[in-house]
């Protein structure tokens, strides 16, 4: 029997503007992750980086649990369905 994970797995967008790097927004899918990313690049001269964070769910407000695994049910692959459906 496998135990419950404590986090999620999330993906900040951070952009040095020349004083280091910011953070600039956060995305629970690597997918979304990526195209924000890619949307940065088009319209933003300076350099873009995808940085994997994982977030305690015990510092998610109540009700944005279900919320986010919903988004990152409906924007994933099977096998990583199966995963997530196995993580609970």
């Amino acid at each position: 029997m496998s135990r419950e994970r404590s986090t999620i797995d999330t993906w900040e967008i951070h952009v040095n503007y020349g004083q280091g790097w910011e953070h600039e927004c956060t995305e629970f899918t690597f997918a979304d992750g990526r195209a924000q990313a890619r949307t940065y690049r088009e319209n933003c001269v300076y350099p873009i980086r995808v940085v994997r964070k994982r977030m305690k769910k015990s510092d998610l407000q109540p009700g944005e649990e279900a919320r986010i695994l919903k988004q990152i049910l409906d924007n994933t692959s099977r096998r990583a369905v199966k995963r997530l459906r196995d993580m609970k």
